[in-house]
């Protein structure tokens, strides 16, 4: 909302959007991340990023913009990213702080933030990949990319770990539902668990009983998931979520 007069002009940039103001005598660009309201002075212009420049907005209205978000197994490409690896601050004014021009990092969701001037974001959906699918990946990083590597092959050990546990505490059971859980602590199956979660959802710090629900939802096992879990302190809900009693 927008309200101009010869002296005054004010703008509300609500939560989630943000606005680029720029200083006519020195060029300077400032970043105002909602909830705020700017109030235009006759030195400042309002100004948006597009195709690689900076234009000046029609309006004060129209240089809002909405921040990027990416939801829960999605992920934001970031190009230019700040040296700080930090967003601009909430309900705040931002002074642009240096970037990595040509650099890009993957953000992985879930996540909204406002973006610096100069800034480019996409968002992408998660790859659901199947059994007999592959992704082919471009590493533009390679020492960010190990490093990544390495962080989510801890989170795959942690979990195997986690898993292990849970079986112990299942081995006093009789049938063949210790012989299923067993299972969980095979390479294989771990691949299987990775492939039903996404990497993204593995480093956001899902645990062993959401990833029990998830191998084991729609399976003759889910009823006895539900019961087993019960007597053990932990339980899973009907839409595969598990959560700790």
């Amino acid at each position: 909302m927008a309200v101009d007069s010869a002296s005054n002009r004010e703008l509300v940039v609500n939560p989630g959007e943000y606005a680029y103001m720029q200083d006519a005598t020195k060029g300077l660009i400032k970043t105002h991340v909602g909830p705020t309201v700017v109030n235009q002075t006759q030195q400042e212009q309002p100004v948006i990023f597009s195709e690689g420049k900076f234009q000046r907005a029609p309006s004060l209205e129209q240089a809002v913009r909405r921040a990027p978000r990416a939801g829960e197994g999605d992920y934001i490409v970031l190009e230019n990213p700040s040296e700080k690896g930090t967003p601009p601050d909430e309900g705040a004014v931002n002074q642009l702080p240096p970037l990595k021009h040509g650099r890009k990092v993957n953000i992985p969701g879930p996540c909204t933030f406002a973006l610096w001037p100069g800034q480019v974001a996409t968002v992408v959906k998660g790859h659901s990949l199947r059994s007999n699918q592959y992704l082919v990946v471009r590493v533009y990083n390679e020492e960010a990319a190990t490093k990544n590597w390495a962080e989510q092959e801890m989170r795959l050990a942690s979990l195997k770990a986690e898993a292990e546990s849970v079986v112990a505490r299942f081995g006093a059971m009789s049938g063949g539902f210790s012989e299923a859980l067993l299972a969980l602590s095979n390479r294989e199956t771990l691949t299987k668990v990775a492939e039903a979660m996404s990497v993204q959802n593995l480093i956001g710090g899902k645990n062993v009983v959401d990833v029990l629900g998830q191998v084991f939802k729609d399976t003759p096992l889910a009823g006895i998931m539900g019961d087993v879990l019960a007597r053990t302190n932990l339980t899973v809900v009907a839409n595969g979520k598990g959560v700790g009693k």
